[in-house]
């Protein structure tokens, strides 16, 4: 090329290309030449990035011409001095960057994807990468052809690309296959154009070959923007990479028995299907290769109209021109002169004869038979308003319903309703039952539309006096044990930023918590607001995770293991103040790791010294689930507790083993504090979280006694009912 027979030493003018150029070869650190075809070190990041991926000899010689008059001329704009400023260089880079890859940046955002150009801290490294991941898009870029008229198809090559250079930079595993990541179609020369581009490109020349000169029906055939609209969808990534050619995507032969008038049809026909299959337990990638492909039609919609569709569009135009030829007609008929004599009584009246030619109109358009719809119900509205025995009955019903509601007979009847007004008990027990020193008489409607305070719920009266009740039905053989515990409120003064209810009320409510969670997709902010649109919900989420920390940090004493359970907790309270929680935690886990914290309580309460090395265990387990298969970058977990919590470079390797001598205790130190001590609260707090994730359907029937459902029933509807003051 023209800048390889530049003498630079004759020239003080060419500095700009001599600094990009400079900064292009810069190759430092490049990963080393032994499983490529190249022998020796590379001459620039365009060489290494040609032999890595199989890119054109002269399309890499072009596209590395470009990136030097580009950057060159970003230069000159930021400095008119001889000698350039490395800040000056850098911010030149990041400009090139938010040009290049601004319509990526949107892509990834779009489909909810991480973007895959990721940085290290370190700024000369930092410089390096920039520059590749630029010449990486311009040869991919160069070498796609009319490729290039599907820029979300770039973006889509781009984005797995990237992610394989990113790999080999940092010696990354691939925790699929468990080896260093490599380009998928790398190691042999032109491999892209044969292995992407072309693939690609005979689906365009197919497509565009069903067109026949413009003679054929545009439904049957898929253009630029249909294709290119594909990679709009998150169904783009089912193609996978390497790429599968026998996606529905590469299917270019059309249905040949129905006519395609709607291309959404196809597409929901065929998302119908995957949802079947996804409910018989069928695998996708299976099921894909069993069939045959199908041809995803117009991506766009396509309305096919007739003729008539002039006159239905214009149906209002045509009923204005023949209702104003009625009134003129109307008006020559009667001689008018002067626009005033319309207003003559007899010529007015004939005028306003067009409002009923305008409805008869109207009555073209109806569809429904109006005249059967009233000759059906004609006779039972005649015979209902005849009735006067349904009118008393109505009657009854509705006063009856007014004064047991004004009254607040039969409040709560049911153990159901019982559960939704059990946040209003606490406050009507404080309203009515304790004697107040100077209580105002309260107005009727008072009495009647009287709000429930937040700051009255649980309070101490009323859950001493709930839990002496629950204790009496104990005390009476009416409840066991167990409905016991899952009613009675706790007193002790754990948590008291929140409240904590009765575990009755909680049946269930982690379970379903937690299944919202694992199948949601979305952003953050909408899981949190669907998960506190249920109080109670919200409360046992909460109190789980309070009381698992809170239970970790008596357990374990060890100083590293207390940092790793430190970190993991920053790490989670970090995400959810960032609304990255979805992001960097994988919700697929959380099942096996329920399962695993109830194994890990019922060690717990059973406190037998024996079992010592099963709850290690069982910690080792919950650590490994949450970093390895939780945790998105559960790597660095690890990585702050070896370099004793020194910064961490972005780009360490993904997967990472765990020592097993965590949570274990040597001779010189402990590391979990087992059995733990006896604790009224604590105990009282295991046997309680214990019992929230394990507690289902099962509770939603307590207590099982009719004799105690009625007694509890009798005491939460006479709160609301109007009673007596009680004694000073």
């Amino acid at each position: 090329m023209w800048l390889q027979g530049i003498d630079w030493s004759q020239t003080n003018e060419l500095l700009q290309i001599k600094v990009a150029i400079q900064v292009i070869r810069n190759v430092r650190g490049l990963p080393s030449t032994q499983n490529l075809p190249k022998r020796g070190t590379f001459v620039d990041c365009f060489e290494f990035l040609q032999y890595s991926f199989g890119f054109q000899k002269e399309n890499v010689a072009n596209q590395r011409e470009h990136l030097v008059l580009l950057l060159a001329n970003v230069l000159s704009r930021h400095s008119r001095k001889q000698a350039l400023a490395l800040k000056t260089i850098d911010a030149s880079i990041d400009e090139l960057m938010r040009k290049f890859f601004k319509n990526y940046t949107n892509w990834c955002k779009f489909l909810v994807r991480k973007s895959n150009i990721r940085l290290p801290c370190v700024k000369q490294d930092a410089q390096q990468y920039k520059i590749l991941y630029i010449g990486l898009y311009l040869l991919i870029w160069g070498e796609a052809a009319n490729l290039r008229f599907m820029p979300e198809c770039l973006c889509y090559i781009f984005h797995h690309m990237a992610y394989e250079l990113h790999g080999m930079l940092t010696g990354a595993v691939s925790m699929t296959t468990g080896d260093t990541i490599e380009p998928a179609y790398g190691g042999s020369r032109e491999s892209f154009l044969s292995n992407v581009v072309t693939p690609i490109y005979e689906v365009i020349r197919e497509e565009a070959e069903k067109n026949k000169c413009g003679t054929a029906d545009h439904t049957t055939w898929r253009n630029y923007d249909d294709l290119n609209e594909f990679f709009w969808s998150p169904d783009c990534f089912q193609v996978g990479w390497p790429m599968r050619t026998k996606h529905d995507f590469f299917c270019t032969s059309s249905p040949k028995k129905s006519k395609v008038k709607n291309s959404r049809s196809a597409r929901e026909q065929r998302k119908e299907k995957e949802t079947e299959d996804e409910e018989q337990g069928l695998n996708d990638v299976t099921s894909e290769e069993n069939s045959e492909p199908k041809w995803l039609g117009k991506t766009n919609f396509v309305e096919i109209r007739s003729f008539w569709q002039v006159f239905r569009s214009f149906d209002r135009m045509w009923s204005f021109f023949i209702l104003s030829l009625q009134a003129m007609i109307i008006m020559a008929c009667h001689d008018v002169g002067s626009p005033l004599e319309v207003f003559d009584a007899v010529i007015l009246e004939d005028v306003m004869s067009i409002f009923i030619t305008s409805a008869i109109l109207k009555l073209i358009q109806v569809r429904s038979n109006v005249g059967a719809i009233v000759a059906v119900w004609a006779p039972i509205i005649v015979v209902y308003f005849m009735d006067t025995q349904i009118w008393y009955s109505v009657y009854c019903t509705v006063c009856g319903g007014l004064y047991g509601i004004l009254h607040h007979l039969g409040e709560i009847r049911t153990l159901g309703m019982l559960r939704s007004r059990f946040h209003s008990l606490p406050s009507a027990f404080n309203r009515l039952i304790p004697p107040p020193s100077k209580k105002r008489t309260k107005s009727f409607l008072q009495n009647i539309f009287c709000k429930v305070s937040k700051s009255e719920v649980l309070d101490l009266k009323f859950v001493l006096v709930w839990n002496q009740i629950i204790s009496n039905f104990r005390s009476e053989d009416l409840i066991s044990n167990r409905e016991m515990d899952l009613m009675t409120i706790p007193t002790s003064g754990l948590f008291p930023e929140f409240i904590r209810w009765p575990i009755f009320l909680l049946a269930n409510k982690f379970s379903t918590a937690l299944s919202i969670a694992r199948d949601f997709v979305g952003k953050d902010e909408k899981l949190f607001k669907r998960i506190r649109k249920d109080e109670y919900m919200y409360f046992c989420v909460k109190e789980c995770y309070e009381s698992v920390k809170y239970i970790l940090e008596v357990l374990i004493v060890g100083d590293l293991e207390k940092r790793v359970v430190s970190n993991i907790v920053n790490e989670i309270e970090r995400s959810i103040a960032e609304s990255t929680f979805l992001q960097d935690f994988k919700m697929s886990a959380l099942p096996a790791l329920q399962n695993k914290f109830v194994e890990l309580l019922e060690l717990i309460a059973e406190g037998d010294k024996n079992q010592n090395g099963k709850v290690v265990q069982v910690l080792q387990d919950i650590f490994e689930l949450v970093t390895n298969d939780m945790m998105a970058n559960g790597h660095r977990v690890v990585d702050l507790i070896e370099c004793s919590q020194e910064a961490v470079d972005d780009f360490t390797v993904f997967s990472r083993k765990i020592e097993p001598q965590l949570f274990e205790s040597a001779a010189s130190k402990t590391s979990i504090c087992f059995p733990l001590p006896d604790d009224g609260p604590l105990t009282e707090q295991i046997k309680r979280l214990h019992l929230l994730l394990t507690v289902k359907d099962k509770a939603m029937d307590i207590p099982a006694n009719l004799e105690a459902r009625r007694r509890i029933s009798f005491f939460a509807t006479s709160l609301f009912m109007d009673m007596p003051s009680a004694p000073e």
